[in-house]
């Protein structure tokens, strides 16, 4: 059996037959592989639409660099937020635009306690002048003031309470008690003592009596207790008796000291007693 590549000749037919022929079979073979081309370019066509396509490398933002001249990169700037119309919220005013304070413009006076902190550099030079208010007022910038007289001044004061304004020096030497000065605690002591006593509760017997109280904001003490009385058998302030005789204590609130027909010994004081003036020992 022989196996020819060439185009196959049909039996009985001479060459000039046979070329036509062979040629048609060229042409057919050319048209098949066209027909095939074809189909595969479609194909590549079909699956390169299936893909999607390449996105592009976005270039990355660059800072811009220091104004400074340092060589290092200023980092971006966020971006910035639209104003916003300002509305008041509901149940608060409306501010109002004031005028703008002038710089030489007076500052107002302090609160008198305020006042009370800035001490004047020399105390006034005399102690009397025309009228009871300003010898008070005199008074009162002299204990300001500090120094060896400023007690002094702060007694006149208080000496011209009741030919002065009414309650003027009790306000001024109260505003000195609640300052930071040298003679603020002998001022607080001096206003309790100017200032009328208040109406306390009414007495419910001793059933309901008590000795212990609370410390006091001002600086009263009211829960105390008395020794006494001491017989004066001479000596003075240089005999000792009662808790200061040798082996006796201030501890001791048992101990008895009696002589003759009185009964010595610690005795307890009721706090709504006790006041700036002192305590009544005939209670």
């Amino acid at each position: 059996m022989t196996i020819s590549r060439g185009p196959v000749r049909p039996e009985g037919a001479t060459s000039d037959e046979a070329e036509p022929h062979e040629q048609r079979t060229r042409v057919t073979r050319a048209n098949g592989r066209f027909a095939a081309l074809g189909l595969l370019g479609l194909l590549v066509a079909s699956v390169a639409d299936a893909q999607p396509a390449p996105q592009k490398p976005i270039a990355p933002k660059t800072s811009k660099p220091s104004p400074d001249g340092t060589g290092k990169v200023a980092p971006p700037k966020p971006p910035v937020a639209p104003p916003r119309d300002a509305k008041p919220k509901p149940g608060l005013p409306e501010k109002k635009a004031g005028p703008t304070p002038d710089k030489n413009d007076k500052k107002p006076a302090g609160t008198p306690e305020k006042d009370a902190d800035k001490k004047p550099t020399e105390a006034p030079s005399r102690w009397t002048d025309d009228t009871p208010e300003k010898m008070a007022g005199l008074g009162i910038a002299r204990a300001r003031a500090g120094g060896a007289d400023a007690l002094a001044g702060l007694l006149v004061a208080a000496a011209l309470d009741e030919r002065v304004t009414k309650d003027e020096v009790l306000r001024q030497v109260a505003g000195i008690g609640r300052a930071n000065l040298a003679i603020s605690d002998d001022a607080r002591m001096l206003s309790l003592l100017m200032s009328p006593l208040p109406f306390g509760a009414a007495w419910d017997g001793w059933a309901k009596a008590t000795f212990d109280t609370p410390p006091s904001r001002n600086g009263l003490v009211q829960g105390f207790a008395i020794l006494g009385p001491f017989q004066d058998t001479g000596g003075g302030l240089q005999r000792h008796e009662g808790p200061e005789a040798d082996k006796q204590s201030f501890a001791d609130g048992a101990a008895d000291y009696s002589w003759g027909v009185y009964k010595v010994g610690w005795r307890r004081v009721l706090p709504q007693t006790v006041t700036a003036e002192g305590l009544p020992l005939d209670l």
